[in-house]
């Protein structure tokens, strides 16, 4: 599962949350987000526009 979040501490409340609903993470990473994730994110933001 891939959570964007847009600061550090979003990160507390989604751990919160996955322990609430018993999900064990078992893995955590962090990155930048690439060009092909910025091209998507801004294409899918478009579409709903021209949806609108």
């Amino acid at each position: 599962m891939v959570v964007p979040i847009d600061a550090t501490r979003e990160i507390a409340d989604i751990i919160r949350s996955l322990d609430q609903a018993g999900v064990e993470a078992s893995e955590l990473n962090f990155g930048e987000p690439t060009l092909d994730d910025v091209y998507l994110t801004l294409a899918e933001q478009a579409a709903v526009r021209a949806r609108a």
